[in-house]
């Protein structure tokens, strides 16, 4: 092994020595720089440097602070070699919610991170801009609408649903099951954009047409007739009455019937037929006899009462009775049973006893009576049963009366 001598020895060890101190400055100086990494809003940049303060590092890197900016560590934070500094920059976000504006500040990176930070991330919110909209330090500007609680009332009770922010009333009362048309009645206007707990009555109306048919009353007319005696009255043609439609448009409010008087048009099916009445204008004779019937016994003449004179019959058990107006006639003319009329006969029409049934009529003004035998139909005027012949209404009334209150029963 080879022996280096002292001089030799000492000289190697200044040049090491001298290494030693030449390589240290140099490694001092290349170990003084840091390296960092910062992150901006989720942007990531790794920097050497030599700053010993969060401060200092953004002074450096020409980063400057907004008020409403978040930086994690503090700025007053001590830096070493692998610090992590993040800055989140804070951005205006103006909200129109349901019509009510507010600014908040958010450190959020997109729209919809920043409506989950004020509990507007509700998916039925309709917002006027894109829930991944990326959000920049000028801020943003967005509308919110959010759902709406409308209660109902019907005829059966309260329901409540819940609508989108732009649904209308009309919206509404469909999410509600109701079929709205032109004729119902809502508390709000149909087309109007619903407002939170807003509260709607709403009322089903229903038209229903009907026809109602009812009578036109038939008109008298009177003509005078100089074949007939003064009093004397003939119906020559029956009245009859009309008929007539009536629409009507009933009103129905919540299933109930409230008006029926709303008349939308009116038709005549029949019209009426006149009842034409002859009155007489013939004056009466100054003495009426009636015919007498002569029956000669032992040479001489004597005068027979006609059976129809005697009143004095019982009236018959059961029979047919009553009590009405009787007028009287006299005009030859068939009559309903066979025959002609006898206008001095004993004789009357009804309507519909039987041919032959006898009566006992008598006038209630002065209590005379005549037995008469039902030949005939008729009279056909309200209130009247009896039409007698002119023979047996003189019996019981005076000519010129015409008409007379009588009562009758059968004999």
């Amino acid at each position: 092994m080879k022996k280096f001598s002292k001089g030799a020895i000492i000289a190697l060890s200044s040049v090491l020595a001298l290494g030693v101190v030449g390589g240290g400055a140099a490694g001092a100086i290349a170990l003084d720089k840091d390296t960092v990494t910062i992150t901006t809003d989720g942007s990531t940049q790794t920097v050497d440097t030599r700053a010993k303060t969060v401060a200092e590092l953004l002074d450096q890197q020409g980063i400057t602070l907004a008020e409403h900016d978040v930086i994690q560590p503090e700025v007053d934070t001590p830096l070493s070699d692998g610090s992590a500094v993040t800055i989140k920059v804070a951005k205006p976000l103006t909200l129109n919610v349901d019509g009510k504006t507010i600014t908040q500040w958010t450190t959020a990176l997109t729209l919809d991170e920043a409506l989950a930070q004020l509990d507007l991330d509700d998916s039925k919110n309709l917002v006027s801009t894109s829930r991944s909209t990326a959000l920049k330090r000028e801020g943003l500007q967005v509308e919110v609408i959010t759902p709406k609680t409308v209660s109902i009332t019907t005829k059966d009770g309260v329901k409540t649903v819940e609508v989108p922010g732009n649904a209308t009333v009309g919206d509404a009362l469909k999410a509600a099951g109701i079929t709205l048309d032109d004729l119902d009645k809502v508390s709000a206007d149909p087309t109007s954009a619903v407002v939170a707990d807003q509260k709607i009555t709403y009322q089903d109306v229903h038209y229903r047409p009907i026809i109602v048919t009812s009578d036109i009353a038939f008109d008298t007319k009177e003509v005078e007739d100089a074949t007939l005696l003064k009093g004397e009255k003939k119906v020559v043609t029956k009245g009859e009455k009309g008929q007539k439609q009536t629409f009507i448009t009933q009103v129905y409010l919540d299933g109930k019937l409230v008006s029926n008087h709303h008349k939308t048009g009116e038709k005549v099916v029949k019209q009426p037929v006149s009842q034409v009445v002859h009155v007489g204008i013939k004056e009466a004779p100054a003495t009426t006899t009636a015919p007498k019937t002569t029956t000669n016994t032992n040479t001489s003449t004597s005068t027979s009462t006609s059976s129809s004179e005697n009143t004095n019959v019982p009236a018959k058990t059961g029979g047919y009775s009553g009590s009405c107006e009787a007028s009287n006639y006299w005009d030859p003319q068939p009559v309903a049973s066979g025959g002609m009329f006898d206008p001095w006969a004993m004789t009357a029409a009804h309507k519909t006893l039987p041919f032959g049934t006898k009566l006992k009529v008598t006038n209630k003004a002065n209590g005379k009576s005549v037995i008469v035998t039902i030949n005939d139909r008729g009279p056909y005027i309200a209130g009247r049963c009896l039409d007698l012949s002119k023979g047996a209404f003189l019996k019981i009334a005076p000519e010129n009366a015409g008409i007379a209150q009588v009562t009758y029963v059968q004999v």
